[in-house]
């Protein structure tokens, strides 16, 4: 792969992409009682992924400051790729996600339209608000497993508020990690994460505590006969490296271990995302 076409793809973050894919997966699956429609399948999957990428390319279209400092190495502080076509990227992903949403049903239109503009609202003024930021970007990963069971009953159900709930504490504390991993660059932005506002050691505590909240939330779809024993083993597996990350980040709050934690919270999310899908095998 050469070296523009890797940019791209370090731009989007296909990973991020792919999660949140299947996460609205797990949420037809659920809702159609592991009969989903192949047709709404695709447009799902095609939805979250496009948007998902969108998101990401606004993000570091606003963070190109940011990254000069924190991580030059990225695509658009780099010059690999040009803010114009971050932009025509951007759009494109954005009109493709509304189309296929738009193709699904009214109420996914609703949803990923909701969607898009959060992740924009957050990317452009939310990571100002520090933890409102934060609270705004963890509630569009967290949708997902929403958007799933509109797609396929146009209702929630209870697995599903279980699920979005987890997500969104972990994503939480992800994000309030991610501030202590770029202290040294948000002031550039006037960022007012928690690390720059209250100090580093008051973050990690915060993260730990959200990561926590998820860890806490786990054996409630097991104890109310909502899943069987292969949700709980993965499940399981997924609290250990909570718990994990919470005890290093409290133990060293500071960039250089925040950042290499952040990515090893995202491992974890994506074993505790099969642990969802192992749920619908009850």
């Amino acid at each position: 792969m050469n070296g523009r076409a890797a940019a791209y793809l370090q731009l989007l973050r296909p990973l991020n992409c792919v999660m949140m894919g299947l996460a609205v997966w797990i949420g037809q699956f659920l809702a159609s009682s592991w009969h989903p429609n192949p047709m709404k399948m695709t447009l799902s999957f095609v939805t979250a992924f496009t948007l998902t990428g969108m998101s990401m390319v606004v993000n570091d279209l606003y963070d190109i400051e940011v990254d000069r400092r924190n991580a030059p190495h990225r695509p658009l502080p780099s010059g690999m790729v040009e803010r114009r076509e971050a932009i025509t990227m951007a759009l494109l992903l954005g009109t493709v996600g509304l189309a296929s949403s738009a193709v699904t049903s009214p109420i996914c239109l609703f949803i990923a339209g909701l969607f898009a503009a959060i992740a924009t609202a957050y990317s452009a003024r939310g990571k100002q608000a520090g933890l409102i930021g934060n609270v705004l970007v963890s509630l569009s990963v967290a949708v997902p497993f929403l958007y799933g069971g509109a797609v396929e009953a146009e209702t929630a159900e209870t697995l599903l508020l279980y699920f979005f709930a987890m997500a969104f504490f972990s994503c939480l504390g992800r994000e309030i990690t991610k501030g202590i991993a770029d202290v040294e660059g948000d002031p550039l932005r006037g960022v007012r994460s928690l690390a720059l506002t209250y100090g580093k050691n008051v973050a990690a505590r915060a993260a730990g505590i959200c990561y926590l909240l998820a860890v806490a939330i786990t054996p409630a779809p097991y104890a109310s006969g909502l899943v069987g024993p292969p949700y709980l083993a993965l499940a399981a597996a997924a609290d250990v490296g909570f718990v994990a990350v919470v005890a290093l980040l409290l133990r060293d709050p500071e960039p250089e271990n925040a950042r290499r934690l952040k990515r090893i919270a995202l491992y974890v999310m994506l074993v505790g995302l099969a642990a969802f899908f192992a749920g619908g095998l009850h």
